[in-house]
């Protein structure tokens, strides 16, 4: 009985193929242009609406350009060739690291310290700061945010590029050190744009903002401890007149025992964190012997109008390593581009990416 049904069985099954073929056939256009709609259409308006907003883009920063004075778009191009010619503006801007600080400093009453050539290059970047106020509303960016300063005196003229999504990620992963010193992400270019922190009222250990700012410097935990180290070591130094070259660890006890009971310059500002004498021997030591100064190059910089950017760290340190391998994978392009006759426009184009 079961053996006579399965011939039949087949034919059905059979049937049941051709039958569902020739409904496949019949409507087969009409799956795949709806399917095309719903699926593929919606993705190529993005793309079409995405190229229409770079191409608008790439209109309004042409017209920009050609609208500027002749004078106003040299001085631009003179300001961001310096900027570019500082290592981690560059590498800032086109390559890993999150955050770059660019500062310019002149005191002319000790100008026997300076040449004429250093003095032309500050009234230089000063002309091109001037202009970029001017400008700079005319280029939002999703992705960066550049924030400049000046001290009272204009003896100093800082800017500070930071990548919008990088910092965010920093700021969400150092918790609760960054809303610590911060509070709040957005508060992070006010606080850092302060032309000195001696008239800058901190609400915390000025030593943890200098670990949150190793951390969005690029440093990762144990270099920001050691970026922290450097700013106390520099605050131990502040407390009387010596210097860290020379100084045998004899000669560094008995300075900072005489000089015990004062306090340092900055501790009148806030409720700075007071070293014991004890510690500041042991980071004295410590940093002399071990913490350098490293290029973040493994190539030489001879004939390069851009400087490497340098690195506190450990000789021989991994991470040190992995981001010297980072900036050569970019370094070529970055020339190109600092040679580029496009020059000025690149770098708009990039700050409003």
């Amino acid at each position: 009985m079961g053996l006579s049904i399965l011939p039949a069985l087949s034919i059905c099954m059979s049937q049941v193929k051709k039958i569902s073929n020739e409904i496949w056939m019949l409507y087969k256009r009409f799956v795949m242009t709806f399917a095309f709609t719903v699926l593929f259409l919606p993705l190529l308006a993005f793309a079409e609406c995405y190229d229409g907003m770079h191409t608008k883009q790439t209109e309004n920063l042409q017209n920009i350009l050609t609208s500027m004075p002749i004078e106003d778009r040299q001085d631009l191009e003179c300001l961001f060739r310096y900027l570019m010619a500082d290592g981690d503006f560059a590498y800032a801007l086109f390559g890993d690291k999150p955050i770059a600080f660019s500062d310019f400093y002149v005191d002319l009453e000790l100008g026997f310290f300076f040449n004429q050539s250093t003095l032309n290059s500050f009234a230089t970047i000063y002309k091109g700061w001037l202009v970029w106020q001017k400008y700079k509303s005319s280029f939002p960016s999703n992705s960066f945010i550049l924030m400049d300063y000046v001290s009272v005196d204009y003896k100093l003229i800082g800017f500070v590029l930071y990548h919008k999504q990088k910092v965010q990620a920093l700021y969400d992963k150092h918790q609760p050190l960054m809303s610590i010193v911060f509070q709040d992400v957005d508060r992070i270019a006010t606080v850092i744009c302060s032309p000195t922190l001696e008239h800058l009222k901190l609400e915390y250990d000025k030593h943890l903002y200098h670990q949150a700012l190793g951390l969005l410097l690029g440093y990762d935990a144990t270099n920001a401890k050691r970026f922290r180290d450097k700013f106390e070591l520099i605050d131990a130094l502040m407390i009387g007149p010596f210097a860290l070259e020379g100084l045998n660890v004899k000669t560094t006890e008995t300075i900072l025992l005489n000089l015990q009971d004062k306090k340092s310059i900055d501790s009148q500002y806030s409720n700075f964190r007071e070293l014991k004498i004890p510690d500041i021997i042991r980071q004295l030591n410590n940093l002399s012997d071990n913490l350098k100064v490293i290029n973040l190059s493994l190539r030489d910089e001879t004939l390069s109008p851009i400087k490497i950017p340098k690195y506190m760290a450990f000789e021989g340190d991994q991470e040190v390593i992995a981001r010297q391998k980072a900036y050569d994978k970019i370094r070529d392009r970055l020339i190109k581009i600092y040679f580029s006759e496009n020059f000025l426009e690149i770098i708009l184009s990039r700050l409003q990416s």
